[in-house]
This record gives C-alpha cells, sequence and structure tokens, in this order.
C-alpha cells in the first residue's frame, strides 16, 4: 500500500509541474502545443526556457540572432550571428 501511496504522491506532483508549465506558457503568450515538442529537444539545452524558446522558432519558422551560434546549430532553424569585426579597416571621418 505505501508504493501506491508514492506513485500516487508523484503522479500529482507531477500533475501539479505539468499546470505550472502550462500556466507560464500561456502568461508568456506562447501556444501550449509548444510543450509536446520539449521531450525531443530536451538533451540539446540545459533548461526549459532555452528549449521553448527554439521550439517556438522552429514551429514558426524564425531566425535565431545569436552570439553563441554553437548553442543552436544543430536542427531546422537558421541561425544568425554578429559578424566577425575587421580590425584593420581605417575610416576617414575628415
Amino acid at each position: 500500500m505505501q508504493a501506491n501511496c508514492s506513485s500516487q504522491r508523484k503522479t500529482e506532483e507531477e500533475k501539479l509541474a505539468i499546470k505550472k508549465l502550462l500556466y507560464a506558457i500561456k502568461v508568456l503568450g506562447l501556444n501550449s502545443r509548444y510543450t509536446l515538442e520539449i521531450p525531443q529537444y530536451s538533451d540539446k539545452f540545459n533548461n526549459y526556457r532555452e528549449c521553448l524558446f527554439y521550439v517556438a522558432a522552429e514551429k514558426n519558422n524564425l531566425i535565431i540572432a545569436t552570439n553563441t551560434p554553437s548553442k543552436y546549430n544543430f536542427g531546422k532553424v537558421k541561425i544568425i550571428t554578429q559578424r566577425k569585426p575587421r580590425e584593420n579597416l581605417k575610416i576617414n571621418l575628415s
């Protein structure tokens, strides 16, 4: 009986965690269907925020602009980054 109670408590905790996540997504204005893709990308990111950011970009055909392209350079989303500054470029303002 104790194992059943423990698994039931865990299930309730999981339901609560899911409700909190869905509420947070609703507050952010994101569609809750994006959460369905989280398991597919969860091993690529350290947290759900980055994962949701990537999923939203993928589902909406957006381009990610970042200074760390290696973080997102594994899937279908196009990545752009800042160009390397030209060290030898001289600008004459006179």
